[in-house]
């Protein structure tokens, strides 16, 4: 081992540095600088992955509203989603609505933006706000009055709306839902054409009209009937004409008999 040392490392004091002496050298730090950059970026790839671990469980926060519509008989009105995140809502029935829209998701606060006839609304804060009694709103609810069928769509969003600052600054937002609105759609002078539609029962016309041929099938029954006791005489009496008739003619020929002796 000794002689393997002094041949290829051992550096003497004195003299000249041999080939194999130096080679060695060079090669041995070659190795070692090596092992270095691969040590660095060992631990340069296990610092990015934990990293990247870190960033993937952050979620983004999410606002979403549950709406629910009934009725003034009290019949919940179904809701369609659409493609695009809009909930479709059909007024089908002339009628009074009442619609509750109520906070969901992991956001804190946002609004739901409603669209009918054209107009487009926007509802208050729903979760934390500056203008809800003790800084929280559970939910708006209001009432639309539909004079004919309507539909109306809904779409929530996160943050706060600019109808908000404008409500808080001045104390008034157009077209701002805040609750207990009363909004009204559809022309009043229509309604009336579509409750006279779904009055009209065409199922009992029908059976009106097929029960007059079974009537006139029975009258037509009993006529028959009575002509069949009117028909002309069985021959029982048909044969006390026919005596009689011969009676008649055994006469005039005595008649005529007797007519004939006085001449």
């Amino acid at each position: 081992m000794k002689a393997f040392f002094y041949d290829h490392f051992h550096i003497p004091k004195q003299g000249k540095i041999g080939e194999k002496v130096l080679l060695s050298h060079v090669a041995l730090t070659a190795v070692l600088i090596i092992v270095y950059l691969l040590a660095i970026s060992g631990s340069a790839y296990a610092f990015f992955t934990s990293t990247t671990r870190v960033h993937n469980t952050l979620k983004a926060a999410h606002f979403d509203a549950e709406i629910y519509i009934v009725d003034e008989y009290g019949n919940e009105i179904d809701t369609e989603l659409q493609p695009d995140g809009v909930l479709l809502a059909r007024l089908e029935v002339p009628g009074a609505y009442e619609l509750t829209m109520t906070p969901d998701g992991t956001a804190e606060t946002g609004f739901v933006t409603m669209q009918m006839e054209g107009v487009d609304y926007t509802t208050a804060q729903l979760g934390i706000s500056m203008e809800a009694a003790g800084g929280y709103r559970d939910g708006v609810t209001f009432t639309i009055q539909a004079y004919e069928p309507v539909p109306v769509a809904f779409l929530p969003h996160w943050g706060t709306s600019a109808a908000y600052a404008d409500y808080i600054a001045d104390g008034y937002a157009d077209h701002y839902l805040v609750g207990g609105e009363y909004l009204e759609a559809g022309d009043p002078n229509n309604t009336w054409l579509y409750l006279e539609e779904e009055t009209e029962e065409e199922p009992e016309e029908e059976t009106e009209e097929s029960e007059e041929p079974e009537e006139t099938e029975e009258i037509l029954e009993e006529e028959l009937e009575t002509e069949t006791f009117e028909q002309p005489e069985t021959e029982e009496e048909l044969q006390p004409e026919t005596q009689n008739e011969a009676e008649e003619a055994e006469t005039s020929e005595e008649e005529l008999l007797q007519s004939d002796e006085t001449f």
